[in-house]
């Protein structure tokens, strides 16, 4: 028998139907007949339940589809109002940021002015100060036997001074520029002294006698610009002075030959430089005397001019005890002078 009248059999006794004992074929025939009749109704209800939960399914898939379209409709909706605004969120910072860097630019140049005009200002003092001093000595020996030779030796230091300041001028504005200065083979010992006696015109007396100075007995040779190294040498001098004022012991000025090559250093008794000031020494504007006529700017300078040179720079400073500055010179730069 097949497995459909197996079934079928199985349905018929479920429901109280039972076999004859004797095979009775009319009787088999209508059982058979009942077994699959119940097994087409068995066979159709099936189908009607697949095809239910399927078109179930495909109305809720439907219902599902739907629904994420409009959810993907709404973020996309979403996301473009969102980039518009960050767009112009965008564009609105980004015209305050041009502005803010307009401002910016503008006043880092009034500050490079400033600090440029502070610098001509600090640096033309010392000579400003010789042409002053000399005019005044010769208006002091107006009844001198020897007033003519005075007055032309006054004229000619005046002379000198202000060709020195138009030097310092043009060097500053050729440095606030950022063009490279002229470099020649050089003997610092004697940049040393040049200075030296450049500062004597602004200096007083006292002050001229505090100076002692101890220059390597052999040429120095150095490829630099005189006029700069003479302004490192004249601030470094000057400062030294204004630090140790009132206090006992020289400013001491040294040319030495290390080996790492040509060396300056200029040393005073002073009172020293706090910690905490050290590592601001060489800001513009930052002095620690701004009570006593301070301007912030001749350290800033000597570092600007340090650092053209490819030379270095170093402090040593202990409280109470004073302050050393040493600039050394690289060895590659230092050739003999002819």
């Amino acid at each position: 028998m097949t497995s459909a009248t197996f079934v079928a059999i199985s349905v018929a006794l479920a429901m109280g139907f039972r076999p004859p004992v004797s095979p009775d074929f009319e009787a088999v025939a209508s059982w058979n007949l009942w077994a699959a009749t119940i097994l087409i109704f068995a066979t159709f209800g099936l189908a009607a339940s697949y095809e239910w939960l399927r078109s179930n399914a495909e109305r809720q898939l439907r219902r599902e589809k739907q629904r994420a379209d409009r959810l993907h409709a709404e973020q996309r909706a979403v996301d473009q109002r969102f980039q518009s605004e960050l767009k112009a969120l965008v564009e609105e910072r980004t015209r305050a940021l041009e502005q803010s860097h307009r401002e910016l630019a503008r006043a880092e140049r009034l500050a490079s002015i400033g600090t440029l005009a502070a610098g001509v200002a600090h640096e033309i003092n010392n000579p400003v100060g010789g042409i002053l001093i000399s005019a005044q000595y010769a208006l002091a020996c107006d009844d001198h036997p020897d007033r003519d030779a005075i007055w032309r030796a006054a004229l000619a230091e005046s002379e000198a001074q202000a060709q020195r300041c138009a030097r310092i001028v043009k060097a500053l504005l050729r440095f606030a520029a950022g063009s490279t200065a002229t470099k020649s083979r050089q003997d610092l010992n004697g940049i040393v002294r040049n200075a030296l006696v450049a500062m004597r015109g602004g200096l007083a007396r006292e002050e001229i006698e505090r100076i002692e100075t101890e220059l390597a007995g052999d040429e120095l040779a150095v490829l630099v610009d005189p006029l700069g190294i003479e302004q490192i040498v004249v601030n470094l001098v000057r400062n030294a002075l204004d630090a140790s004022e009132g206090c006992a012991g020289r400013v001491r000025v040294e040319t030495i030959r290390t080996e790492d090559g040509p060396c300056l250093r200029i040393e005073d008794r002073g009172p020293g430089i706090r910690d905490g000031d050290l590592p601001r020494i060489f800001d513009p504007f930052f002095s620690t005397r701004e009570h006593n006529g301070g301007t912030g700017l001749g350290l800033s300078i000597v570092h600007g001019i340090v650092q053209e040179h490819g030379a270095s720079i170093d402090v040593e400073s202990e409280h109470g005890r004073g302050t050393r500055f040493s600039v050394r010179f690289p060895v590659e730069a230092a050739p003999s002078v002819h």
